[in-house]
């Protein structure tokens, strides 16, 4: 029941009563992985990361084939820099889905802070294919290839994301 109440509040908006309710979820059944995986969610969305990760990884410890558990502290590893950590979850995610197109995207970002940029181009492109109209992909393809030296390509890129965000804010 808190469980829900949770979630209803998250979608209303209310993160503070949210994370009240994912609490008392854990506080009724410490072994509820979902629930320590909203509460991650929650401190993600107040930008609490240091509790985010402590949330997700006792979800991955209830349930470790939860994708969606591995990817979202992948997130927040990457969030905070911990790029080692992120790229070893967003795998483990990648193993359990590799359908979860989103993670190729991520890759790619994390690729990106590493500097190793053909590898970034290599996962965008990836998550482009599954999902051509992804902003955030053609934006780091931009940033790949203008890091690259290729400032055309580069361009051409930025010019798509800000006709992708222009028509996004028109809606």
């Amino acid at each position: 029941e808190h469980f829900d109440y949770g979630l209803t509040f998250e979608l209303k908006g209310n993160t503070d009563k949210a994370l009240e309710y994912f609490k008392r979820a854990v506080d009724c059944d410490p072994d509820f992985a979902e629930a320590y995986n909203k509460l991650g969610d929650i401190y993600m969305k107040k930008a609490r990361y240091t509790e985010a990760i402590e949330a997700y990884i006792k979800s991955a410890v209830l349930k470790s084939d939860i994708e969606n558990t591995h990817f979202d502290l992948g997130c927040a590893y990457l969030q905070t820099a911990r790029l080692d950590e992120a790229e070893k979850e967003f795998k483990t995610a990648l193993e359990l889905d590799p359908h979860h197109y989103e993670i190729y995207g991520k890759l790619g970002a994390l690729c990106i802070e590493k500097k190793e940029y053909e590898q970034a181009l290599g996962f965008m492109h990836k998550m482009l294919v599954a999902d051509p109209t992804a902003v955030a992909a053609r934006y780091y393809n931009g940033l790949a290839l203008y890091f690259m030296g290729k400032k055309a390509a580069a361009s051409t890129e930025f010019r798509e994301v800000i006709s992708r965000y222009s028509a996004l804010i028109k809606i």
